[in-house]
């Protein structure tokens, strides 16, 4: 939706009348379900279309609509409102906010040196380029552009407590402090500085009397510390109590993907009481998430942890328990405590008590978003094995995943002897070590798992291929993608490519798997390529495995990976892959043996994919050669079983 093809749709201008003005304004204070938000874009809709222009109004309809959770539309409707309301700040940072998300950060910062041309010759240009790099999670370009305005721009009031409200937020008090004191005599917004003068003043001498300098990595660090006294190791080698599975949703992710076929196989094994690795796993298995939000599609694994009878529970639905876990801190850990978001209190008290309530003996923690979340409730619950594993590049190299004292969490959590880090590629570990400055193999590798039940294909399946074959007629190869339609994974060169080849052979259908925030603009792609005959959009597909198997070659042309799921189940399927190097991709395909790799993963063009697809699909009898190597390999490093075996003995160690 467009709010100015909107508002220009009618030539009425009536004024707004006030109950309208009272609902919109009372409505997006609040926070909304989709259906709530649903009910009142309906009414204020006609408004919005016939009243005069009401700047605050329009604002206020956004701010509704943004609670539609319509997320693949988001950008391209802040984008709209920030160019209808150029002065307001909120739409640009919203619009900032979406990049972030979207995982465009290079693409926002552009933007917003645009938005912001004038930056450093205009104060208010200056106060929307510190707050749009801070929605980026651009911490350090903000500290570096307000290091180098000139000083009649830096010395702006209203700059400098915006800037110290964003080092606030961070944790970054003693920054913030430094940023605000010379404002003390302002005339300027002074009852607001005062306030927050106040407060950073106030928590400062706080955490000086608990012995920490008061930013967030230090806060982090002493958290760490405090909740984590030495404790007796616990022998877990003998059996394994309760285990809990961490993450933040189960969208249709690769690693959400693996987290649900990990938690279905331990479950299956509580069940049949068999031992793996000389350990007895008595259970239960259970798995927690923040959200399962349907409408975004958070919940799709769900129906199969469902099916497995996996219990799944959600924080978001979770009641908060009473304060006799937070009273039983000392008084300086539970001041500590408190300057966490408060969100983020509220999430560490509910899971401490459900690992409690569930007796969780190994805390199996997903992705950075996971760590970061649950990391205290696993030292505040006393669990007595804490595992982190990471599933992608570091938030140094993915700066939309950084969070304040994320670093200093993860070195803490090192220090610890009955914490572990795990990765699914030896690259990613080695990435990480890196970053955390720690000893090489630090981080041990545990490889995904390939699904150990081959899926009957449903009548749906079947259907949609003869669709397929249909919409493709005269094609004898088959060229298949199967990921998230974002920036990382190229979807649009990947049509690009796919239509070079197509020009010159005739003989060759490309299928598409997946969804995300690029699909309409695929769609409309390959449209302007006429190219519908050709290249299908198949949308997100459960039996991967049915349509892998129709496949000649899967094409893989990520920027960033960890170890993609889809290049390990094409080559248990044995179809040979066509990829960038990205992440652990040369850890799965051997160059030449069972695929073909890309000199890079960050410089690609369509003329050389094409080119290698020319080379691949020219030599049926190399490709069923590659295939059947690389199913032999793969069924070997990634069976179900042998990864159990590695998770278990991780478990243990220690």
């Amino acid at each position: 939706m467009l709010i100015s093809e909107v508002m220009c749709a009618s030539e009425a201008c009536e004024p707004l009348p006030e109950d309208i003005r009272t609902l919109a304004q009372d409505r997006s204070s609040q926070r909304l379900t989709p259906e709530e938000a649903r009910e009142t874009f309906d009414t204020l809709l006609p408004y919005l279309q016939c009243c005069c222009r009401d700047d605050a109004f329009v604002l206020q309809f956004a701010q509704i609509f943004e609670m539609l959770r319509r997320k693949h539309e988001m950008l391209a409707f802040w984008n709209d409102v920030q160019m209808l309301l150029p002065d307001t700040p909120q739409p640009l940072y919203l619009l900032m906010r979406w990049y972030r998300r979207g995982r465009r950060i290079e693409d926002g910062k552009e933007h917003l040196s645009r938005l912001c041309s004038r930056a450093q010759s205009d104060p208010s240009h200056a106060r929307l380029m510190v707050v749009g790099l801070w929605e980026l999670h651009l911490f350090s370009d903000a500290d570096a552009f307000m290091a180098a305005l000139p000083s009649e721009i830096a010395s702006d009031d209203d700059l400098n407590f915006q800037y110290a409200t964003c080092l606030k937020k961070q944790g970054r008090l003693r920054d913030a402090l430094k940023a605000l004191t010379p404002l003390k005599d302002s005339k300027r917004t002074r009852n607001e500085i005062k306030r927050l003068l106040d407060l950073l003043h106030q928590k400062r001498r706080q955490m000086i009397d608990f012995g920490t300098d008061g930013s967030q990595d230090d806060v982090v660090r002493q958290l760490v510390d405090r909740l984590a006294p030495p404790i007796k190791p616990t022998d877990l080698k003998e059996k394994i109590g309760g285990i809990a599975f961490f993450t933040g949703q189960l969208g249709s992710g690769g690693a959400e993907r693996q987290l649900t076929r990990i938690a279905v196989a331990m479950n299956k094994i509580v069940k049949t009481e068999k031992p793996i690795a000389g350990t007895s796993l008595r259970g239960p298995v259970q798995v927690y998430v923040t959200t399962l939000n349907t409408e975004r599609g958070g919940d799709h694994f769900l129906p199969i942890l469902r099916d497995a009878q996996v219990q799944t529970s959600v924080l978001n639905k979770t009641q908060l328990p009473d304060d006799t876990l937070l009273k039983s801190l000392p008084d300086q850990t539970r001041a500590l405590f408190s300057n966490l978001p408060q969100t983020m209190q509220e999430n560490t008290l509910k899971l401490a008590g459900l690992f409690r309530k569930d007796r969780i003996d190994v805390a199996y923690l997903w992705q950075d978003g996971g760590i970061y979340s649950a990391a205290f409730s696993a030292l505040l619950a006393g669990t007595p094995r804490i595992i982190a594993n990471f599933r992608g590049l570091p938030p140094n190299l993915r700066p939309h995943l950084m969070k304040p004292g994320m670093r200093d969490l993860y070195i803490a959590l090192a220090q610890l002897p009955h914490v572990s880090f795990t990765s699914n590629s030896a690259i990613v570990a080695r990435e990480y070590e890196r970053w955390l400055d720690l000893p090489t193999e630090t981080i041990a590798v545990v490889p995904n798992a390939v699904q150990d039940e081959v899926l009957v294909p449903t009548d749906e399946d079947i259907a949609y291929w003869e669709e397929v074959l249909q919409q493709t007629p005269g094609c004898s190869k088959t060229v298949i993608g199967i990921f998230r339609f974002d920036r990382n994974k190229r979807p649009k060169l990947w049509i690009e490519a796919a239509a070079r080849y197509a020009q010159s052979h005739a003989d060759a259908r490309f299928v598409l798997l997946g969804n995300g925030e690029e699909y309409e603009d695929c769609h409309r792609l390959i449209q302007k390529l006429g190219m519908q005959s050709r290249i299908v959009l198949a949308g997100i597909r459960k039996n991967v495995d049915f349509f892998l198997k129709k496949a000649d070659v899967l094409m893989h042309l990520a920027r960033m990976e960890g170890l993609p799921n889809a290049v390990i189940e094409a080559q248990i399927c044995g179809v040979p892959v066509l990829a960038t190097p990205a992440g652990g991709t040369s850890e799965i395909i051997q160059d030449g043996v069972t695929g073909s790799i890309l000199p890079s993963a960050d410089t690609v063009t369509v003329a050389e994919v094409a080119d290698h697809l020319v080379s691949l699909l020219s030599d049926p009898q190399a490709l069923r050669v590659m295939g059947d190597v690389g199913q032999e390999i793969a069924a070997q490093k990634y069976s179900t079983p042998a990864v159990l075996e590695k998770t278990i003995k991780l478990f243990i160690r220690g």
